[in-house]
């Protein structure tokens, strides 16, 4: 249960988290930190996916180095 898919304001939402379940507010938790843990692990490899790219580019390939000694 999420507060954008109920549509409900702040106060709503802190009413309808009050009177949830002990299981429904573990899941609720437990959908929360999957959500932050898939962003943080998306921006991680993103980060990791350009310093590789940034590296790669300034490695010189065999081909040039081979030109370069002829």
């Amino acid at each position: 249960m999420q507060a954008d898919k109920l549509n409900l304001n702040a106060v709503n939402f802190k009413k309808k988290l009050l009177n949830l379940t002990d299981n429904e507010f573990t899941a609720f938790l437990r959908a929360k930190a999957e959500e932050i843990l898939d962003i943080a692990i998306d921006r991680t490899l993103d980060d990791a996916v350009d310093l590789v790219m940034e590296e790669t580019e300034n490695v010189p390939s065999k081909e040039k180095e081979i030109s370069k000694k002829n």
